[in-house]
């Protein structure tokens, strides 16, 4: 919790990408973060920098809501391609971004002592 907090309030702090909340009850549930690619070998392509929704509501269809909301935005942006990183141990993330039609690259680095690999996906 503390190191999503932290690139959260990173990411408020330098003004950075475009940011959704989605509420469940009136209280925070889910955010999402996307911007242009970060990284140079991928130039000309959107990323999701995060997405997280809190475990009490997962397989209720509100990360599915929340993905749908920012790939829309991201292809009504002049986006064909999105791409996202994620722990190459994070089964059920990859999973979701699986079932959402993103494929895995072969592309892998090193981040927070951990294996990130690349996804995509075309709009």
């Amino acid at each position: 919790m503390e190191r999503a907090t932290s690139m959260y309030q990173r990411l408020l702090d330098e003004n950075k990408g475009n940011g959704y909340l989605l509420t469940v009850d009136g209280k925070p549930h889910c955010i999402a973060y996307w911007d242009a690619a970060r990284d140079s070998e991928l130039v000309g392509k959107a990323e999701l920098i995060c997405i997280h929704s809190l475990s009490d509501n997962w397989r209720k269809g509100y990360g599915s809501q929340m993905m749908d909301r920012v790939l829309m935005d991201i292809k009504n942006s002049g986006y064909s391609e999105v791409v996202l990183w994620v722990f190459r141990d994070n089964l059920p993330a990859r999973a979701f971004y699986e079932k959402k039609g993103f494929a895995l690259t072969g592309i892998s680095k090193l981040a927070f002592d951990a294996e990130e690999v690349l996804y995509s996906k075309r709009l």
